[in-house]
């Protein structure tokens, strides 16, 4: 059976990886993940080889373990733009590991890589551990990136993938119980197959849902935040300089008294003008309408009305479209269209508002106000 399941996913993943090598969306990140895959489908096929007694494929194979961990932080990270594709000499470092194991297993290694097995256990566990763990602090501050900056994130946020990682870590937990068993004698980890059977069928399936999932994510580019901020930072080093300085206003800080003036000027603007009916609308865009730098405009939202730009303008959007299910004129329009009208661009994340803001969900809303 574990024969056919090993078979299986290798096909399928490296038939993954010849989708995602020529996809032209997202061009570093999935080759990243195509790499990834690749290994994980060589190390599936060598496992299949060993339930017919072909052990020998399983030791070349058997360092790749310490690539998944690096390789995964570095997808996530190519993919949310938190790195740039120049990768600095430093960068080796998350790759010494894969090479002494190679070493380990090489005829000059001066080790008995056997009487290692539970020690490199231990350690592919908190390695790979560190990276899941990497990966989502690398998902969270991509979260409020954009937040800060578009009105309308989607799958910008990526929660498929974290979704997946945290799928990983199941996979990893039971791992590490068993490997606690075998330190407390209960279970004897080196005459079992089991370890590698749950850790590769569970790690297959987070993989290649990831993957599947990668084919169907648009690209992440920043391409119209770039544009919108010619002359100033590119969100890569934004990126880079960290979020947190956004937060403390190290770049400008305004007086109490302007910041009340410019807090009057934007609510002045936001409800005259209604911007917010635009789903595309981004903080560089609302800014310029403004005659502001978005390092200002930031913290007027943020320190003003203690909101980051993402809520602040969806919180407008709501109240919009609380006004057009009041009105009795429009009482036989359809919600969704009216979820459109006031600038949301889907259902989901104006109903999530929505239910945020009133405590009710629009068609409970509606009957309320108009019955």
């Amino acid at each position: 059976m574990f024969y056919t399941i090993y078979l299986l996913g290798a096909a399928q993943g490296l038939l993954l990886v010849f989708v995602l090598a020529f996809r032209k969306n997202n061009v570093e990140s999935n080759r990243v993940l195509a790499l990834l895959l690749g290994l994980f489908s060589f190390n599936l096929l060598s496992l299949a080889l060993r339930e017919y007694g072909f052990s020998g494929v399983v030791l070349i194979t058997a360092p790749f373990s310490f690539l998944y961990g690096p390789l995964l932080w570095l997808y996530v990270s190519l993919l949310t733009r938190r790195i740039d594709n120049k990768i600095n000499s430093l960068f080796v470092l998350h790759f010494l590991p894969y090479l002494f194991a190679i070493y380990l297993h090489s005829p000059l290694s001066l080790f008995d890589v056997s009487s290692l097995r539970i020690l490199l256990l231990g350690f592919k566990i908190i390695q790979y551990a560190g990276y899941l763990t990497f990966s989502l602090v690398v998902l969270k501050k991509h979260e409020t990136f954009i937040r800060d900056f578009f009105s309308e994130v989607g799958r910008l946020t990526l929660k498929w993938l974290k979704i997946m990682i945290l799928i990983d870590y199941l996979s990893l937990v039971i791992v590490a119980v068993i490997f606690v068993l075998h330190v407390l004698g209960l279970y004897d980890v080196t005459q079992s197959f089991t370890v590698s059977r749950v850790t590769f069928i569970l790690s297959s399936l987070s993989i290649y849902i990831i993957g599947y999932f990668s084919m169907q994510q648009p690209d992440i580019s920043y391409s119209d935040l770039r544009k919108d901020l010619a002359g100033e930072e590119s969100p890569i080093s934004l990126v880079s300089n960290k979020i947190e300085s956004f937060n403390k206003y190290e770049k400008s800080r305004i007086e109490e008294e302007l910041l009340f003036q410019y807090k009057e000027m934007l609510t002045k603007y936001m409800e005259t003008e209604k911007p917010y009916v635009d789903p595309d609308l981004t903080l560089q865009q609302l800014a310029d309408s403004l005659s502001l730098s978005y390092h200002i405009l930031s913290q007027v939202i943020n320190a003003g009305f203690n909101q980051n730009f993402y809520n602040y303008i969806n919180t407008y959007r709501i109240n919009e479209a609380t006004k057009m299910l009041e009105d009795p004129d429009r009482k036989d329009e359809k919600i969704l269209s009216i979820a459109y009208e006031a600038g949301f661009k889907n259902k989901s994340n104006f109903n999530t508002f929505f239910k945020k803001i009133t405590k009710l969900t629009p068609s409970e809303y509606k009957r309320l106000k108009t019955s």
